[in-house]
């Protein structure tokens, strides 16, 4: 029997056994006994589930643990409006993280080592970030078996205690000097002419990585020269992570004089679709494409330059020269500020009229640089 789950809407199957051991009569009782939960918004299959692991137990009380983190999923959702692709995250998560050690585990039988495993799952891959929303994630599964009267104590509040420690990752950049040879190489790429706008483009404005391939048309005002990225794109069936826009609420990127001539040429190519960057229109360039390009270029993406490394290069020019101020140039770069107050000015101040300046400098810089050789930031004072 298929079936959409009510937690997430995703389609599921449920089966009642084999015939014959298994009666037409009896599979048809069992069918009509799933869509009475389903009409309740019980998910027949955690159901079933929970029936098989009552009866091998000798207590009558036991309860799967993923049977309320569905709940969880379900509650959280409503109450908190979460949108379908956050609900769909969060299921991931919980599937992927929680429920491989923790799903056919009696909720009541689960101890602090049992809660520490998922956590220390996603430590082990080095997603910090991820781990911390495990932590808080099975935390609250926990405390909802507590609202329900199903265990006495929470065993994952000592996980609070936990200390994540990241270690700085540094992306490969090209000292100053040489972005004048860099540029040129971008601008004489061989093969895909795409690919070729992608790198270059990259290297003006320097966003990061899904912000660029996944890019949009309608993004773009060529009228008040501004690249408008939002914080989640609408997804496109196929193409994995599709939602992905900006980092951290929407953001504001003033085009330069070169960068809208640049679009301009590339509308052209794929104006006909509805991504910027993409080679028949069906999808967009893959993740890979800006660092293979480079690679092909003769740059180790290792030691010497990577996609992301042209942003480090944007920042360390910008700061050097003295012309702008440091909120501004960190509003630009997009970058998380740490301190609550702090980014809550930043994100009502976005200094954009600094920020055009910013860009139009910045390429400004390379076209001199591509051009005369190497001048430093703080000699230069742009074309204008």
């Amino acid at each position: 029997m298929k079936f959409n789950k009510p937690e997430d809407g995703k389609e599921s199957t449920l089966t009642f056994g084999d015939y014959p051991m298994v009666s037409i009569k009896e599979a048809r009782e069992q069918r009509e006994q799933a869509r009475s939960l389903l009409a309740k918004g019980i998910n027949p299959k955690v159901a079933k589930d929970n029936a098989k692991l009552k009866a091998n137990s000798t207590d009558d009380n036991s309860i799967l643990f993923e049977s309320v983190a569905r709940e969880w999923i379900k509650q959280t959702a409503k109450a908190k409006n979460w949108s379908l692709v956050h609900t769909d995250k969060m299921t991931r998560i919980v599937e992927n993280y929680l429920l491989p050690s923790l799903g056919d585990k009696d909720i009541q039988s689960i101890e602090f080592k049992d809660v520490l495993i998922p956590v220390q799952t996603a430590l082990n891959q080095e997603y910090f970030e991820l781990a911390k929303t495990v932590r808080q994630t099975v935390i609250k599964i926990m405390r909802l078996a507590i609202i329900k009267g199903i265990i006495r104590s929470n065993p994952a509040l000592d996980l609070e205690g936990l200390v994540f420690e990241r270690t700085t990752k540094h992306f490969p950049a090209l000292p100053i000097e040489r972005l004048g040879e860099l540029a040129n190489k971008l601008n004489n790429y061989p093969h895909q002419l795409v690919t070729r706008y992608a790198l270059i483009l990259t290297q003006h404005i320097y966003i990061r990585s899904s912000e660029l391939r996944f890019a949009r048309w309608d993004e773009i005002d060529f009228t008040n020269k501004l690249w408008k990225i939002p914080q989640q794109r609408t997804a496109v069936e196929g193409v994995k992570h599709s939602t992905r826009g900006a980092k951290i609420s929407e953001y504001l990127v003033p085009l330069s004089n070169q960068v809208i001539t640049l679009l301009q040429q590339l509308y052209q190519i794929t104006g006909q679709y509805q991504w910027i960057f993409t080679i028949n229109g069906t999808k967009p360039i893959s993740e890979n494409t800006i660092n293979q390009a480079l690679r092909k270029l003769g740059y180790c993406t290792k030691t010497d330059i990577c996609g992301h490394g042209m942003r480090a290069m944007a920042c360390s020019a910008l700061n050097e020269s003295g012309l702008f101020s440091e909120d501004a140039i960190e509003r630009q770069m997009s970058h998380q500020e740490r301190k609550k107050v702090r980014r809550a000015y930043i994100h009502k101040a976005k200094h954009i009229q600094q920020r055009v300046k910013i860009m139009q400098w910045w390429s400004d810089y390379i076209e001199h640089s591509m051009q005369q050789g190497y001048m430093p930031p703080y000699e230069f004072k742009g074309n204008n």
